[in-house]
C-alpha cells in the first residue's frame, strides 16, 4: 500500500537524462510532430536555437518516475501543471512531491501534492500539482475504477478575459511563414473536433514504456479486475499526450508558439480498442501587454470515446503569434 507520512512529505524520483531517442519516440506516440520538437533547421532560426523537448514528454517522465513509489493501490487521476522554461535533449530531469492536503472521499483517501521539476542545473522548469487517489484498504474490489472515475472535481480553471484595447501588435514580418492561424483568428466560441484514433497495445506498452509507468492493472488482466475494472486500463497521461497530437494533427487553431499550462481530469478509464477524438471550444483570450506580438488563448477540451463519451476532460492555455501589422 502507498504510504504518505502527512502534510510536508517530500518524495523525490529518480533522475532521468532526456535522449533524443525519447523526443522523437514521444511525438511518434503523441501524434505531435510540431517542427520545435522534430525539425532542426526550423528549431535553430527560433528563440532557443535548438530543438525543445515537449513540455508533455518531461511532464509524463518525471509523473511516471514518481508514481514507481506509488505502489499498486493509488493512481493520479487530476493535474494541474505550467511550463516555465524548456528543456532539452542531454537534460537531466528530477521531481519533488511534497504533501499539501488528503481528504477522505467514501472508500478513497485524495491525497493533493505540488510538483517541482528541476534540470541538471537545479532550475525550475515545471511545476505543478497532482491529485492522487488510494485505496482505504489495500485490497477493495473497485478501488482503481472509482480512483479512475474523477473522485474529485480536480483543479479550477484560469479565467482568461478578451481586452477590449489591445496594444497595437508588434510581430514582426518573418512569422509570416511560421503559422497560417495567429491570435487575431481566433474567436472566443470557435469550435472544432480532431481525427479520431484508436488505441491500440503498441501504443500503450511504448508509452507506458517510455514513462516508466510500472501499474500492474496498466500491464496485468488479473490484477486489473481484481481492483473493479473490467480488463487492462491505459495510462492516463497517454490520454493526455493524444489530445495535444491530435489537436496538432487537426490544425484547427495552427501552431502555437509555445504551451503554457494545463488542468486536466480523468473522468472515466480509457481501455485498448477505445476509438478517441477531441472537442475543442476556445474558451478565452488576451493579447500580451508586455510582449506585444504574442497572446494567450485558453481552450477547454473534452477527449471522447466512441460510444462511451467524455473520458477525460480539461483547460489547455496556449501563446499565439500575434498577426503583423
Amino acid at each position: 500500500m502507498a504510504v504518505w507520512h502527512g502534510v510536508g512529505m517530500v518524495r523525490r524520483s529518480p533522475a532521468y537524462t532526456v535522449s533524443e531517442a525519447d523526443v522523437a519516440m514521444f511525438a511518434s506516440l503523441s501524434l505531435d510532430f510540431a517542427s520545435l520538437h522534430t525539425d532542426a533547421a526550423y528549431a535553430a532560426k527560433g528563440i532557443f536555437g535548438r530543438r525543445v523537448g515537449h513540455g508533455l514528454l518531461g511532464m509524463c517522465l518525471m509523473e511516471g518516475r514518481l508514481g514507481r513509489a506509488l505502489g499498486s493501490d493509488a493512481v493520479s487521476f487530476a493535474w494541474e501543471w505550467e511550463f516555465q522554461t524548456p528543456f532539452f535533449d542531454g537534460d537531466t530531469l528530477v521531481a519533488e512531491a511534497t504533501v499539501e492536503m488528503a481528504e477522505a472521499r467514501g472508500d478513497l483517501e485524495i491525497v493533493t501534492e505540488a510538483v517541482v521539476v528541476s534540470n541538471q542545473r537545479g532550475e525550475a522548469i515545471q511545476k505543478g500539482r497532482h491529485k492522487v487517489a488510494r485505496s482505504g484498504k489495500a485490497a477493495d474490489r473497485g478501488w482503481a475504477r472509482l480512483g479512475l472515475s474523477a473522485p474529485h472535481p480536480g483543479f479550477a480553471e484560469i479565467r482568461v478575459t478578451d481586452d477590449d484595447s489591445p496594444p497595437p501588435t508588434t510581430a514582426s514580418l518573418d512569422v509570416l511563414a511560421e503559422t497560417s492561424v495567429f491570435f487575431e483568428d481566433v474567436a472566443l466560441g470557435d469550435r472544432f473536433s480532431t481525427p479520431a484514433i484508436t488505441v491500440d497495445d503498441f501504443a500503450v506498452e511504448g508509452f507506458a514504456g517510455l514513462i516508466g509507468e510500472i501499474g500492474a492493472w496498466f500491464a496485468d488482466e488479473p490484477t486489473a479486475q481484481s481492483a473493479g475494472l473490467r480488463e487492462r486500463v491505459v495510462p492516463p497521461l497517454y490520454g493526455l499526450a493524444l489530445v495535444e497530437g491530435l489537436k496538432y494533427a487537426s490544425r484547427g487553431v495552427g501552431i502555437p508558439m509555445a504551451s503554457l499550462s494545463w488542468r486536466w481530469l480523468q473522468v472515466q478509464p480509457i481501455y485498448r480498442g477505445d476509438t478517441l477524438h477531441v472537442d475543442v471550444t476556445v474558451q478565452g483570450k488576451r493579447a500580451s501587454r508586455s510582449k506585444t506580438d504574442r497572446g494567450v488563448v485558453a481552450q477547454t477540451i473534452e477527449l471522447v470515446a466512441a460510444g462511451r463519451g467524455v473520458v477525460q476532460r480539461g483547460q489547455h492555455l496556449q501563446m499565439f503569434r500575434r498577426r503583423p501589422a
